[in-house]
């Protein structure tokens, strides 16, 4: 199979869209080296239970309620870690998906971007040699910590990104 995509790029390089794109930005060498770390994230898909803190805020906040862990306090505490994925949890509750699903998903998302930026930046931005490249984008995809579904800062990161 890959060889076959290879043959296409090699007789569409110029004409066809996608073949340019893909040889642009190396999708093809960045597919191979993501492979590993879209296993690890299927293989430690989990939700932690601090999670469920940040989606019971998210809840709250979606309902209208405000940011508050307690709809009967008066005095709202501020007891989730991160802002912006309480926003986002909030929007996803709004739309009546299942949080438990969608925030790890996304929260994969912004890691493969992630995975993806750094590779640009080193291929395109650094003196580094192709092999080096490939390392250090293998082994921040495989950082156990980096391929775990719910991390909420990885959206964060993404964005500075």
């Amino acid at each position: 199979m890959l060889a076959g995509w290879g043959r296409f790029l090699d007789r569409h390089a110029d004409s066809h869209p996608i073949a340019r794109w893909v040889r642009r930005y190396r999708l093809d060498l960045f597919g191979l080296l993501w492979l590993p770390h879209a296993w690890l994230v299927g293989r430690f898909w989990s939700v932690a239970d601090d999670a469920y803190i940040s989606f019971r805020f998210s809840r709250h906040f979606a309902e209208g309620h405000g940011l508050r862990f307690n709809l009967g306090d008066h005095t709202p505490v501020e007891g989730y870690s991160n802002f912006l994925w309480v926003v986002i949890g909030g929007v996803v509750e709004r739309l009546g998906l299942d949080i438990v699903f969608w925030m790890p998903l996304i929260s994969a998302a912004c890691a493969s971007l992630l995975l993806f930026a750094v590779f640009d930046f080193l291929r395109r931005r650094s003196d580094a040699t192709h092999w080096s490249v490939c390392a250090a984008t293998l082994a921040l995809g495989c950082f156990a910590p980096f391929a775990r579904p719910f991390f909420a800062g990885l959206l964060g990161a993404c964005v500075l990104a």
